[in-house]
This record gives structure tokens, C-alpha cells and sequence, in this order.
């Protein structure tokens, strides 16, 4: 991966949350990947929004019993 100094995300663009994760690129290797990493990232913010306050928390925030 080069380093131009551009960024790679155009953060002046009028797009949503989803739309703006997508374009992140994905860094991961290919091999074992089993969820895209934008709904990973998703899934992050989201519990970071309903006040997920450790990795714990996020772990179990996508199941619909948990609580944070």
C-alpha cells in the first residue's frame, strides 16, 4: 500500500454512514474473512452508540438478547 497523502475516503462528500464505511478499504487478507468489513464496522459504531463500553460489550451487542 503506498502512501500518497491522499486520502483514500472523501470526507467532504454528502454520502451516509453506510456508503462511507464501504469505501474504507478493507486491509484484512482474504483468506478465513467471513463478514465484509464494512458491516463490521457498522456493527462497531452502532455499539458505540447505544453506549457499548468495552470489547466484551461489543462482542455480544449484534445478538438480539444482549445489553450493554
Amino acid at each position: 500500500m503506498s502512501q500518497t497523502g491522499v486520502p483514500a475516503v472523501d470526507f467532504s462528500a454528502d454520502t451516509d454512514l453506510i456508503t462511507f464505511i464501504k469505501a474504507i478499504p478493507d486491509g484484512r487478507h482474504r483468506r478465513g474473512v467471513r463478514n465484509p468489513q464494512w458491516y463490521l464496522l457498522l456493527v462497531t459504531v452502532l455499539g458505540i452508540l447505544s453506549d457499548c463500553r468495552s470489547s466484551r460489550d461489543l462482542e455480544a451487542f449484534p445478538s438480539s438478547t444482549a445489553r450493554c
